[in-house]
């Protein structure tokens, strides 16, 4: 199932804590999104100490250069810390971003190795067919790639065709020992990427 490959993927480093030092979440999917979050809540961020390793960020609202600040200096009171930060479209506005984008790469080259940054792009919706991506989604997601890709892993939030994701639920609820109705499994998917 291609369509899940990419978060199955991530899911299996965030376990292993084979981490790069930054990704980018490309796409407005909210189900793998949600996977990818959970993933993280649940292998790499302490319930306890929540408040001091999980960290959420707009650059809308917040400089780049204060989120990086945060990100290299080590937690005294968490051992790990997870930052996702929203509005990666603001990197790439008007004028000249070389700045910004060299200061990602001079983290990513130079990480706190107690510390993870997730760049979140849902601005960008990328459909179960690429092929079908709307031209400015494409020209976004290829700007993208072609700069924090560089240095940042991308991880792709793209939607799922219905008959992937009936599979995938039928072979989820097989693990947990639920029989799906095929065709409940559409609603389901639905609303499990709503909440």
């Amino acid at each position: 199932m291609r369509a899940f490959a990419q978060t199955d993927r991530f899911v299996s480093e965030v376990q292993a804590r084979k981490l790069r030092p930054a990704y980018v979440f490309v796409g407005a999917e909210v189900f793998f999104r949600k996977r990818c979050r959970e993933a993280i809540l649940e292998h790499l961020v302490t319930p306890d100490l929540r408040d001091f390793s999980l960290y959420e960020f707009d650059l809308a609202e917040m400089d780049l250069a204060e989120v990086l600040d945060r990100a290299r200096t080590p937690s005294l009171m968490a051992p790990f810390q997870v930052f996702f930060v929203r509005g990666v479209k603001n990197l790439f506005g008007r004028g000249s971003n070389e700045e910004k984008l060299a200061a990602i790469e001079a983290y990513c080259k130079d990480p706190n190795p107690a510390a993870v940054l997730i760049f979140v792009a849902d601005h960008i919706s990328i459909p179960a067919d690429p092929r079908r991506m709307d031209l400015t989604d494409k020209e976004r997601y290829e700007r993208i790639r072609e700069t924090l890709g560089q240095y940042c892993a991308i991880v792709e939030l793209a939607r799922v065709e219905e008959s992937e994701a009936v599979r995938w639920i039928g072979e989820f609820g097989a693990t947990r020992e639920v029989k799906i109705d095929a065709d409940a499994a559409p609603n389901w998917w639905t609303l499990s990427a709503a909440t």
